[in-house]
């Protein structure tokens, strides 16, 4: 019994001695022989000549094997191909532009070769041109493009390093080398693979997934997680003929649930505060999900407690991305994301889950179900987004008004010294743009992108922002047609800056920046317009912005310039762009606000006037067209009084019409406003949240025991979304 139980440990120590000595060396076609479960079905006649040493005759049948299995199902033979042939052509001849960067390799691929920016060599290493050379194949059916990808993978096996250039990379070279192998030779059945190609390529793919399998090779946590797993994952499902397969899927399972955890917040946003990697790494697992319950694999792991589904893994953080996307489609470029619309992912996903809402969002509004809500905050991830609607009667869907208020911590690797900064469209137009990331090289480029100079916030000094890990408390108040939000944030050393931003019944924007330190500091408020507004800014003298979809108010004393500076939609390219600065010089406090008023094609006239009172603490603004007059007050003192207004709320806005009626009214966190020595609202000294439209009033608040009302007709009140019962006497409505 004890000799029985040496052999098979000195046995199992040559196997692993082996399958080592493997992993490590340059791949050879043979060693698949030693990699492969031979007793797989199907792998009989290969079993047959292995076991013969006819080791060419097993690599024709492995080939033939493969060419005709049917174990495994996938959507990448129904996927659209689109070919560049010139493209293409070019790189059949190792001639490659990555990156903005052109290089001729000549006879030969030097794949080590780094240029001046090293996302060249990354982005090269993932041989993501594999792709089109199957879309040109598809199309021509020139077998240059199969032999062009059959030389220049075996040239890459030559490294003898399945990791190279990095894990992040070998992950996503494994989703290339996977799908061009699945269309070559399963789909396509090129005739120009060789058996002998064949065989190399699955032992290579075989290294690289033992490489992302060791768990040093794991990050655990980012982005960098979940793309080394992308192409390992994928391999994995569709190749259940390798011995180690049960080992890889059931690390696979633990990993999709750890980076769905550790990658994101409890409510949904990423932590790395880039949408581009939200959504990416959203889709790398929705994909690895799709594909085990295709091919009807079930999670190998039988927990003690209750795991969550894959819909709860995966429908929270599409929703978050979903509310952060602009409605003209496109992926609000903050921190390091490119300009893209990538919303296939959402109507995928929609239909997979049968989330209305998100179909709704993909489709323009033209199926599924809006969401209930209009605007909403996340505030473990930073952001609160405040729309006018999601598309109705009255304004289509891409036409709504949109703010992001980017309030999140600028720490993470990917993030930019941006707290506090906003991103705005109106009518299909994009207003105030965040430049994006341009370049990951280190220098000047990437340290201008992510400055604060580069994003629409305040800059103190001509510095950057502190780095800050935790995002600043956000007070925010959502009616159904204001939303009120304001941070407090010490985003400089001494220096305290407060933002304010109140939407006016769906129309404008009001922001407005507080600046407070012991020394003296020069401030700069910085608004990035877009590349198609450039020489079509004007400042009046009353400084007074007018783009070609929006006006811009700024107080009559403001320093108001216009400078250029540069957007990048796309990576390593930048265009032009206008910047509109307010500046204060040398003071200890700065208060500086401004009115965002969009318009679609006719430019709209009003008058502003803005008046601040005890020391900075209180504001108030008004805006004049017309057929209406709009007062908005901001008070973070005690009470306010001014001319023939006095409350306590902390925000009083309201409209009248030429007959000085209230057509509109909010107050925030108030219990009284008297206008003309008239009590147009008060309670028993209880603070409410009151909204007033269209005949009604809807309040909310913890405690109300008496409100009194002054209108000259009446209405119907809510308290929490309940009716209440009221007494209308003399013009005033009455609730005990």
């Amino acid at each position: 019994m004890e000799q029985i139980l040496d052999n098979k440990l000195k046995y199992i120590s040559i196997m692993i001695l082996s399958l080592s000595l493997i992993i490590s060396a340059q791949p050879k076609p043979n060693d698949i022989f030693n990699l492969l479960d031979l007793n797989y079905p199907g792998l009989e006649e290969v079993k047959e000549a292995v076991g013969k040493n006819e080791f060419d005759d097993a690599q024709k049948k492995l080939l033939i094997y493969f060419q005709n299995r049917n174990n495994r199902k996938s959507e990448i033979g129904e996927k659209k191909f689109t070919a560049d042939i010139n493209e293409a052509d070019m790189n059949s001849k190792n001639i490659f532009e990555i990156k903005t960067i052109k290089y001729d390799f000549g006879k030969n691929i030097d794949w080590t070769k780094v240029h001046k920016d090293k996302e060249w060599q990354f982005s090269f290493g993932r041989m993501k041109w594999f792709e089109n050379y199957v879309a040109a194949y598809m199309e021509t059916n020139d077998d240059k493009y199969v032999n062009a990808w059959m030389e220049q993978f075996k040239s890459w096996t030559q490294l003898n390093d399945p990791g190279y250039p990095r894990t992040i990379d070998t992950g996503r070279r494994m989703e290339n080398l996977t799908e061009s192998y699945w269309m070559f030779v399963q789909v396509l059945k090129a005739e120009s693979v060789t058996p002998e190609f064949n065989a190399l390529i699955l032992t290579s793919m075989y290294q690289q997934a033992e490489y992302q399998y060791n768990p040093d090779n794991w990050r655990r946590y980012s982005n960098w997680g979940t793309f080394e797993n992308s192409g390992f994952a994928i391999f994995t499902v569709l190749f259940p003929e390798f011995k180690r397969n049960n080992n890889w899927m059931k690390e696979l399972f633990f990993r999709m649930r750890t980076q769905l955890k550790n990658s994101f917040f409890e409510d949904g946003m990423h932590v790395e505060t880039s949408p581009a990697y939200h959504s990416h790494e959203l889709e790398v697992w929705f994909n690895f999900i799709k594909l085990i319950e295709k091919n009807e694999i079930d999670d190998p792991w039988s927990p003690q407690v209750k795991y969550a589904t894959y819909e709860e893994l995966i429908i929270p953080k599409a929703i978050a991305l979903m509310d952060m996307y602009k409605p003209t489609g496109f992926i609000p470029q903050v921190s390091d994301t490119d300009w893209r619309d990538e919303r296939d992912l959402f109507e995928e996903i929609g239909e997979y889950f049968n989330v209305p809402e998100l179909e709704y969002f993909a489709s323009d509004g033209k199926k599924g179900l809006a969401p209930k809500y209009r605007s909403i905050s996340y505030p473990k991830g930073g952001y609160a987004i405040l729309r006018s609607g999601w598309g109705d009667e009255k304004l289509k869907f891409n036409d709504e008004l949109y703010l992001l208020f980017d309030f999140g911590n600028n720490k993470p690797w990917h993030a930019h010294y941006d707290i506090f900064n906003i991103v705005a469209t109106a009518y299909g137009n994009d207003l105030l743009i965040d430049p994006g990331r341009y370049t990951y090289n280190d220098g000047e480029e990437r340290e201008a992108f992510k400055s604060t100079a580069y994003h629409n916030t305040v800059e103190v000094d001509s510095k950057n922002q502190m780095k800050y890990y935790k995002a600043p408390v956000i007070k925010n108040y959502f009616f159904e047609n204001y939303d009120y939000l304001q941070g407090v944030q010490k985003s400089y050393e001494g220096v305290e800056h407060k933002r304010s931003i109140f939407f006016a019944g769906k129309e404008y924007w009001i922001v407005i920046d507080r600046l407070n330190s012991e020394l003296d500091h020069t401030y700069k408020q910085n608004w990035h317009l877009t590349h198609e507004s450039l020489n079509k800014v004007e400042v009046d003298e009353n400084n007074v912005v007018t783009t070609p979809h929006m006006l811009m108010y700024f107080p009559e004393d403001s320093n108001v310039s216009v400078r250029q500076s540069f957007q990048s939609r796309e990576y390593r390219k930048k265009l032009e762009i206008p910047v509109v600065q307010n500046m204060i010089e040398n003071n200890n406090k700065a208060l500086l606000p401004i009115i965002i008023y969009p318009f679609e094609k006719n430019e709209p006239k009003f008058s502003v006037k803005s008046i601040v009172g005890n020391d900075d603490e209180q504001f108030l603004l008004t805006v004049k067209g017309d057929k209406f007059s709009d007062l908005f007050v901001e008070n973070i003192a005690e009470d306010f009084k001014f001319e023939n207004i006095s409350t306590d709320a902390e925000v009083i806005y309201f409209r009248k019409n030429n007959d000085n009626e209230i057509t509109k009214l909010a107050i925030i966190n108030g219990s009284y406003l008297n206008i003309s020595n008239e009590n147009i609202v008060r309670t028993d000294g209880d603070k409410i949240n009151l909204e007033y439209l269209n005949g009604n009033i809807n309040i909310t608040t913890q405690c109300l025991r008496k409100l009194k009302l002054r209108f000259d007709q009446k209405i119907s009140l809510f308290l929490n979304g309940n009716a209440l019962d009221t007494k209308y006497i003399d013009g005033y409505i009455i609730y005990e």
